[in-house]
């Protein structure tokens, strides 16, 4: 029920136990010592503070799965909503400003209703539901980390309508849940000079930007995938890049540009997606490199490739007049069932270099075997195609298949040196 007039609505040292809806209204005080507790205690618990003064601290508990607590206060603020540090939904609503007193987690929804402002006041926030900020609020970012760390469900980010979006100062995706993905109904913005973080699950940005204030915004990943299907030149963050994990995935439907970097695994149209994905600049890719529907392309400016793991294709890769380095510091296999083309490749690794099942390769133009051997499986690696083409090697043997290689007609072949 509703607790209104000129009074207080004063627990003065007891508990209550919420199982339904309580609505303070504005004037009432809400009051208690601390030995005072208010427990929203079920699924339909439902409490809405609406008194134009801070929350009083330590009050209460809002743990109950599905509970849900809104802060409503008008008047000029702002106020803080308490020294509470979980909830599950809350709905922040009214003119005032709401600012946080403590570090948050929001195991359910954070909903910022319209006119409504929230302030993170230097604190952290951790949001396990969704993130409902576009029917006209204010979230004010504030110099602190806001972690969407959702276990059991999928998550949604409704960012405000407009170029920015939501702008956050560093923003975590460490959604657990299994295959859990974070999903962008909007823009996203990250502070300049902070920092976008994938340690698990995937944040996917469908077609809208995931931006900087200006340049200098950093991307960070120990795990999880980061997808992008953007028709523009990407990732569009322009700081340093710090991947030591997880995959960065470009299927856009069409032509999308690839940023020069240092990746960990890339994926090219492997979650839909279609198009041509060409390289701005030289490319590493610290793990695996998977090309699925569509065509990766290194330019016509025939930049260089390197891949410290493995290489999948089902799609198309246009080799031009580049060169693919291999790089990795165990074996590394070499999978398309259609055979796969270089112009330039490169070993220099421990190996081996493994064609994969069904897998042969030509190259083109120039094999390096600076370090590693070529462990052919039971396939077939081509040197030139009906032309010569040149062999440079410094170590490693090939073995295990077929090498067959163009020759000019005047070479002559021994067996016990190198043509």
């Amino acid at each position: 029920g509703a607790v209104s007039g000129q009074g207080a609505f004063d627990i003065n040292g007891r508990t209550v136990t919420n199982n339904g809806r309580v609505d303070i209204l504005d004037p009432v005080d809400f009051l208690g010592p601390a030995t005072s507790s208010f427990i929203n205690n079920s699924s339909t618990a439902y409490l809405k503070y609406t008194k134009q003064a801070s929350f009083p601290g330590a009050l209460l508990t809002a743990t109950a799965v599905g509970n849900t607590v809104e802060f409503s206060a008008a008047g000029a603020g702002p106020y803080t909503i308490g020294n509470t540090t979980n909830y599950h939904h809350v709905i922040v609503g009214g003119a005032s400003e709401k600012r946080l007193a403590v570090a948050t987690n929001i195991a359910g929804n954070l909903t910022i209703s319209s006119g409504a402002t929230l302030n993170v006041n230097n604190n952290n926030m951790t949001i396990g539901g969704n993130w409902v900020n576009n029917l006209g609020g204010t979230f004010v970012k504030g110099t602190r980390n806001v972690t969407f760390n959702g276990s059991t469900n999928n998550q949604t980010i409704f960012s405000p309508a407009g170029a920015a979006g939501e702008n956050f100062y560093d923003l975590t995706i460490n959604n657990t849940f299994a295959g859990g993905t974070v999903t962008a109904s909007g823009n996203i913005t990250i502070t300049a000079g902070r920092t976008f973080t994938m340690t698990s699950g995937i944040m996917d940005m469908g077609t809208f930007s995931l931006r900087e204030t200006a340049a200098g915004g950093r991307y960070a990943a120990t795990g999880g995938e980061l997808r992008l299907a953007g028709l523009t030149t990407l990732p569009e963050l322009t700081g340093a890049y710090t991947l030591t994990g997880g995959t960065t995935t470009f299927n856009g439907a069409g032509a999308q540009t690839i940023r020069s970097e240092f990746y960990y695994s890339v994926n090219v149209n492997t979650s839909g997606g279609s198009g041509t994905k060409t390289m701005a600049g030289a490319v590493t890719v610290s793990g695996n490199l998977t090309i699925g529907a569509g065509t990766l392309d290194v330019s016509a400016s025939n930049f260089g490739l390197t891949v410290n793991g493995n290489w999948s294709n089902t799609g198309t890769f246009v080799p031009r007049n580049g060169t693919v380095t291999l790089n990795g510091s165990g074996t590394q296999t070499f999978t398309n069932a259609a055979s796969e083309t270089f112009y330039g490749l490169t070993g220099n690794a421990t190996g081996p270099f493994q064609l994969g099942v069904g897998t042969d390769v030509m190259v083109t133009n120039t094999l390096t075997m600076s370090s590693g051997d070529f462990d052919l499986n039971g396939r077939m690696l081509t040197l030139g195609n009906g032309a010569v083409a040149t062999l440079v090697r410094i170590s490693g043997t090939m073995y295990g298949g077929t090498f067959r290689r163009f020759l000019a007609s005047s070479t002559a072949i021994s067996s016990s040196a190198a043509p």
